[in-house]
């Protein structure tokens, strides 16, 4: 295994599952969510920047990590794999 597949799969499950942890705190939290939408990058982000006195500003910066890492993950994954965007 090279370094970018092992890059990509850590990667992948840290946006995932970081995504699903604050999920999980948010509705425990008793904060309304719309399901469908969780998946999307940035959607608890934004819920938990609405809410500033419900969340740290720990929770934020891991909520905006799992987004910036899931950017990475998906540039390098375009990247690597040989895909091009002809304009």
């Amino acid at each position: 295994m090279d370094y970018i597949t092992i890059f990509l799969v850590v990667g992948i499950t840290y946006s995932v599952i970081g995504n699903a942890v604050i999920y999980f705190i948010v509705k425990n939290k008793g904060i309304e969510t719309k399901f469908i939408w969780t998946g999307t990058p940035g959607y608890l982000h934004k819920i938990l920047v609405n809410h500033p006195e419900t969340f740290g500003k720990g929770m934020r910066i891991f909520s905006l990590s799992t987004i910036i890492v899931f950017v990475f993950v998906m540039l390098a994954g375009i990247t690597f794999s040989g895909v091009q965007h002809n304009a």
